[in-house]
This record gives structure tokens, sequence and C-alpha cells, in this order.
């Protein structure tokens, strides 16, 4: 998800870098960086690494762009170094509101709250829903299937710290509150035109078969998306963040001669002298 942007946008030097158990690299993990043709991958993890290939350190070179998600020290990491290089963004824990405005399987969606609080402790899962009795089923389905999964302590502390059900009477008012969330996933069951008005997600899966497990292994879309409101102002990364525009003015004397003065007086009104002078001194000695 970090490299197959940079190399559709044209990189030419594309790294990685992942925690190695025992001196050893995942060997999917390997063979991914073999499969995407990276330049190299380091056996380097954490906010060690962030700092390695900011400055530049032994073997690690120096990068220009640093992308991907991580944990706290991670993340306050590429804080720290953003000015020496670029970043992505600053991502926090996983987050994932379901807009529903239907019947839906209390089994489905109790497994897709499930699947992004398993993430981290401090995920953030909700659902929004018109039925009393549908979120009945789901908090029955949940407290049922809960057993069922290895990571049960993670997903009960992710629950109950951010964890949370709506119901809601004015569809409106729900799409309303979402936006001011601006999650990092949205799942939308039910009406679809709903998304019309859900204005800031980070991405958006609609319909009962697009649920975000397939979009974070298999469907495409970027998963280093903007957390904590972010997505009010930020997008996913993409391959805009890999490229940047260049920019090349030329002007003729005709235009210059006839605006030349117009931007002397502005430096005048500012009080940088200079630039009006350095305009000037074009009109008298070309």
């Amino acid at each position: 998800m970090g490299a197959v942007p940079a190399k559709l946008a044209g990189v030419p030097e594309i790294y990685a870098t992942t925690p190695a158990k025992n001196g050893k690299i995942h060997p999917h993990v390997a063979a991914a960086a073999l499969l995407l043709g990276l330049t190299g991958l380091y056996r380097l993890g954490g906010a060690q690494a962030v700092y390695a290939f900011s400055y530049g350190i032994g073997t690690v070179p120096k990068v220009d762009m640093i992308v991907g998600p991580g944990n706290a020290y991670v993340e306050e990491a590429k804080r720290d170094v953003f000015g020496r290089v670029g970043i992505d963004m600053l991502a926090g824990p996983s987050e994932l509101i379901v807009l529903n405005t239907a019947s839906f399987d209390p089994n489905i969606l109790a497994w897709d709250l499930f699947s992004q609080a398993e993430h981290d402790e401090m995920a953030t899962v909700g659902l929004f829903c018109p039925s009393l009795e549908d979120l009945y089923g789901l908090m029955k389905a949940m407290e049922r299937l809960i057993s069922q999964t290895p990571r049960r302590k993670i997903i009960e502390k992710a629950l109950e710290d951010g964890g949370f059900l709506v119901h809601y009477t004015n569809v409106a008012d729900a799409i309303s509150a979402i936006n001011g969330i601006a999650p990092e996933h949205l799942e939308v069951f039910g009406d679809e035109s709903a998304t019309s008005g859900l204005l800031y997600p980070g991405v958006t899966y609609a319909g009962p078969y697009t649920c975000v497990s397939m979009g974070d292994y298999y469907i495409g879309t970027n998963h280093v998306l903007p957390t904590g409101g972010a997505g009010r102002f930020s997008a996913g990364l993409s391959t805009d963040r890999f490229t940047r525009r260049n920019v090349l003015v030329k002007i003729d004397k005709q235009f210059f001669m006839d605006c030349g003065d117009k931007a002397v007086r502005m430096s005048e009104i500012e009080g940088l002298i200079a630039h009006g002078e350095a305009i000037k001194a074009r009109k008298e000695l070309l």
C-alpha cells in the first residue's frame, strides 16, 4: 500500500523496511518486495527505521519521503523528522463506522466491527442504525461470537473504550454525525444514495459485499488513510503524494511594460523597496 502508488508515480528508488524476528524477514514480505521490484528491503522496524532513512545511517540511504502506518512511536518519529523528509500523514489507531439504513445480518456486522477492533486496543468502531431491534440483535451476536476470536482481549478492550452503537430516527442526522467524526473507514449498508452526503471518510465501502476486510487485503484501495478526524482536510495515500508540480513562468516585454509599475507600487506599499527597484532596473536597462 506504500510501494504501489510510488511505483505508479514513477519513483525510481523505493525502499521498504520491516522488523525481522530472530533476524529473518517474513517470507511473505520478502516475496512481496521481490514481486514489486523494490530497490531494497531492510531488516529494521519502528521509530529507529524512520530516523535511519531520514538521516541516512551506514548502509541505509537518506530518502525524500517516508510513508506507511505504525504504532505511536513510529508516528511521533515521523512528526519529528517532517521537514527533513516528507511524510504521508500522522495516522492513529484504526477506525470503522458503519451506517446502516436497512435490516442486516447481525453476525456479519459483528465480525466487521471485530475486524477493526482487533487491530489495536485503541481502535474506534461504531454503528448507526434506525432499528433498536437490530441493535439489540447485534449486541447479542457480538456477545456470542467474541469467544471465537484469538484476539478477544484486544477486541474487548477496544469495544469498551472506543466502541459505540447509535440509534437514529433521521438519516440526515446520522450522516451529519459521521461527517463530524470523519472516520478512517466507513461501511454503508442499505440505501447507498446516502454516500453522496458522506463527505470525509478515508474510504467508503458501499453494499453488503464490500467489507473493509476486502479493502484491507485485495480490492486495491489504499489503506494508508487519515484518522482522528483528519479526513476533513486530507485524503489517503495516492500517487499525488509522490509527485510535485514544477512551475515555469515567462512574461513578455509588452506585459512587463504594461504592468510593471503596478507591481512597483505594491512593493512600495509593503515597504520592500528592492523588489520595486528590480522591476524599474529592467524597464531602464532592457
